[in-house]
């Protein structure tokens, strides 16, 4: 059975930019629990861990990046979609797992589907996100740019995300 789970249009953190402020990764590691608390309930439930892939949008893109990343059992797959993260994601990973990727994480594939005309996140910023997993050990990173699509996530978007977790679960054609 398929499951999808979805909070469109909800801001995943507190608004807290200070980075002066002690609290200010409070939000996120909230957040990051509850992602996890939704991950352990599948496995629970007999859903393998290899079979779940995790995704999002703009700012959901950012912790869907730091739970596959900072998670064991390993999740199946990746997908950032409009998102980005400068050097926040591969400095928070390497803050929560003590330098140490988890084990499995260079066998997690990711697609990062971006808009070339976004200008909330930019094009080069969804490229860095690229930089950011090869340097943190992931080894299939897919990256495909979207000619004049702003920050949202189109049909042809999807459909590519869609053909690359049928790949990912070996449901589809390679």
């Amino acid at each position: 059975a398929q499951n999808l789970i979805v909070q469109p249009g909800c801001s995943w953190r507190d608004d807290r930019s200070d980075r002066c402020d002690p609290f200010r990764w409070d939000s996120v590691l909230r957040a990051l629990a509850q992602l996890g608390a939704i991950l352990d309930f599948l496995e629970a439930d007999g859903v393998p861990p290899e079979r779940v892939i995790i995704g999002g949008f703009s700012q959901g893109s950012f912790f869907s990046i730091l739970s596959a990343l900072t998670r064991n059992p390993r999740v199946g797959g990746i997908l950032v979609l409009g998102g980005a993260v400068g050097g926040r994601v591969a400095a928070f990973v390497r803050t929560m797992t003590g330098g140490k990727v988890p084990l499995g994480v260079c066998d997690v594939p990711a697609f990062i589907g971006h808009g070339a005309a976004d200008d909330k996140v930019p094009l080069a910023m969804g490229q860095m996100a690229v930089k950011e997993l090869e340097s943190l050990g992931v080894k299939q990173v897919q990256f495909t740019s979207y000619p004049g699509v702003g920050h949202v996530i189109p049909m042809q978007m999807l459909a590519d995300a869609a053909l690359s977790v049928r790949k990912w679960l070996g449901t589809g054609k390679d």
